[in-house]
């Protein structure tokens, strides 16, 4: 798919991963702290987009894993760990 393609056609995923995932302001936080602050620092409407895609994105045939890793900075090594990590933060940003 590309980097570009994906942040075109999942905007709200590419910005959150890109925005909190990427380059987190403190190393030290998990995965799950940085999925909370993001769900704490924006509106509920960005949330609820945000998982809307990430959940449009997880029900695709092809998933696009190389570029969720990506995006993310994350040693994602293959299709299942890159769905698995991308459901996680899709189920901690709904109970955030």
């Amino acid at each position: 798919m590309g980097q570009r393609m994906f942040s075109e056609k999942y905007p709200e995923v590419y910005s959150l991963l890109v925005s909190y995932f990427s380059d987190p302001v403190d190393d030290a936080l998990s995965d799950r702290e940085i999925a909370l602050e993001a769900a704490a620092k924006n509106p509920p409407d960005v949330v609820l987009r945000a998982v809307c895609e990430a959940e449009r994105l997880l029900a695709v045939q092809r998933f696009p894993w190389v570029e969720v890793s990506d995006a993310a900075n994350r040693c994602l090594p293959n299709e299942a760990r890159a769905r698995a990590w991308l459901a996680g933060i899709v189920a901690l940003l709904k109970d955030g």
